[in-house]
């Protein structure tokens, strides 16, 4: 995406309610999202697979509980994991793509996670 796309989308995000919060690297992720979590006094989390280090975790954990963390769940039945993700103020998953015309955020549904964490 070049900066004119990057502008229309975070302009089409925010015209839907969407917030866009801006990283430098993928290293200060974990730290603004345990301020995000704080400064909106959320505690719980679902995680998608494959989206944060044990290091990262560990950030986020000093902020919120992890209520579900798909790079664990093996071992839970359907109904337990939907309760779960339910139970969770925030839920997060990878995006797999942004249409820049809409503000649109597209999402892949190859693991249960990234279905029920991003809904």
């Amino acid at each position: 995406m070049n900066l004119d796309q990057i502008n229309r989308f975070i302009m089409r995000l925010t015209e839907v309610n969407g917030e866009y919060f801006r990283v430098e690297s993928p290293q200060e992720l974990p730290t603004m999202l345990s301020q995000f979590l704080k400064d909106n006094k959320l505690t719980s989390l679902a995680i998608s697979k494959g989206l944060f280090s044990a290091e990262a975790k560990q950030i986020i954990l000093a902020q919120a509980e992890i209520t579900i963390n798909f790079d664990d769940e093996d071992t839970l039945s359907r109904a337990e994991v939907v309760n779960l993700v339910g139970q969770a103020d925030v839920g997060i998953s990878e995006a797999y793509g942004l249409i820049a015309d809409t503000g649109t955020v597209v999402l892949r549904s190859q693991f249960i996670g990234d279905r029920l964490c991003s809904t």
